[in-house]
């Protein structure tokens, strides 16, 4: 049917309008929908349900202002899927510093986590007083082991990691005495491995001491980086050449 309207003043359907200074305007309600049924679109009134959606063109250059009139403006922020937020500070760089900065903040840890997969997104880490882990560990973390031999070793255990872990060494200190002479080898073997191989077995310090009645040779060695053995469940072992008196003191921690 033809939704055509005829009008004759005087007769007829009676028309809205609005007479501003005698120039009538005919009152118009927004409605949405197919040919022969309409929806109002009501301002400030309905529900949510009802409601209509407005679609901004992608090409739009104009601004949308909104505007709760003094009372309270709550917007439905959808899925999380759809949620898209791009936090920025409200300072430019090389501007004067004022308001309050955005913090990062870190997961502290007293032990390191399970790593990762390959180009996966990590989380940052501190210590249990939110200090960023960079290459320090948290206290808790540590783990320190001493020994004094006075007679000659063959693939001593030193040190033997938990299961399935890694040892990683931050310090060694090892001080001789008495007036035997030889060779000192700290080194990464398997548990019954008690033959150190060079350039085969993971070497960690090997140094000579003679010491005697007025000499007491020893070493210091803390590393920038931590020696991290490579292989998990690696023991770290002692081997010496003859009846060396040593005190060993070694520190680091587990991964």
């Amino acid at each position: 049917m033809t939704d055509n309207l005829d009008w004759t003043e005087g007769s007829g359907k009676t028309i809205a309008t609005d007479d501003v200074s005698g120039v009538h305007f005919q009152k118009v309600k927004l409605v949405d929908g197919t040919a022969d049924s309409a929806t109002v679109i009501a301002a400030g009134g309905g529900v949510e349900a009802a409601a209509l959606r407005v679609t901004l063109a992608s090409d739009s250059t104009g601004v949308v202002s909104i505007d709760d009139n003094a009372a309270s403006l709550t917007v439905d922020q959808g899925t999380a899927a759809n949620l898209k937020t791009e936090p920025a500070g409200n300072v430019a760089h090389d501007a004067g510093d004022s308001g309050n900065p955005i913090k990062v903040g870190a997961m502290a840890v007293n032990a390191l986590p399970a790593a990762v997969a390959n180009l996966d997104r990590a989380n940052n880490l501190s210590d249990l007083f939110g200090r960023q882990l960079i290459a320090h560990i948290d206290p808790a973390m540590q783990v320190w082991k001493s020994a004094n031999y006075t007679t000659q070793q063959t693939g001593a255990t030193i040190w033997d990691p938990t299961a399935g872990k890694k040892i990683a060494i931050t310090s060694v200190v090892v001080g001789s005495y008495g007036t035997t002479a030889g060779r000192f080898i700290l080194w990464f073997g398997a548990n019954g491995d008690t033959t150190y191989s060079a350039g085969t077995d993971q070497l960690l310090l090997a140094a000579s001491y003679a010491p005697s009645t007025t000499s007491k040779p020893g070493t210091v060695f803390t590393p920038t980086f931590p020696v991290f053995c490579v292989t998990a469940d690696m023991e770290l072992h002692i081997t010496t050449d003859a009846a060396l008196s040593v005190d060993v003191a070694v520190y680091g921690y587990e991964f």
